[in-house]
């Protein structure tokens, strides 16, 4: 098992590394089997923008919660510089509603998406126009096993794609 864990986690960081249109990996820790993939469709420009989709999947035998942190996008965009290129204005306040995610059974799915048309916030707020260039775009799923079901240790699974933008 202990060898299923260690193989588990190189071929999670390897696939991590890699730049393409579709990567998909899996974790696997115990009966854990979460599986994060990220997909990119559009033409890259203001009047085709870029649709980029992150689907997660338990193929695992045991549920997992989502753990979500208010505020905190599932999908950031970054410049080749690795600016981010925020989508929402970050000086201003994130509404956080309480709202209770059930757990993410065996079998089950979650999709999240962002469309990016080329405009983003500054740090400081301001709006602005992507430039044409080499963008990126990283999703991140963060799950834990369920409340009393063993340690809360909080796991994440990243995707990372390129596309450009005319």
């Amino acid at each position: 098992m202990r060898l299923l864990l260690i193989v588990s986690v190189v071929v999670a960081v390897c696939g991590s590394l890699s730049c393409s249109n579709k990567v998909t990996t899996s974790v696997v820790l115990l009966d854990e089997d979460i599986r994060l993939e990220l997909v990119a469709s559009g033409g890259g420009s203001a009047g085709a923008p870029v649709t980029l989709r992150g689907l997660v999947r338990n193929a695992g035998a045991k549920p997992v919660e989502h753990h979500i942190v208010c505020g905190e996008p599932l999908i950031r965009i970054y410049s080749a510089t690795r600016s981010e290129l925020y989508q929402i204005d970050p000086t201003q306040p994130v509404p956080c509603p309480l709202s209770i995610v059930p757990p993410l059974g065996p079998g089950e799915t979650i999709e999240f998406s962002l469309t990016f048309d080329g405009n983003y916030f500054s740090a400081t707020g301001d709006p602005l126009t992507a430039p044409p260039g080499a963008y990126s775009a990283i999703a991140t799923f963060k799950y834990r096993p369920p409340q009393g079901e063993g340690p809360s240790v909080i796991h994440g699974l990243t995707r990372e794609l390129s596309f450009s933008w005319q």
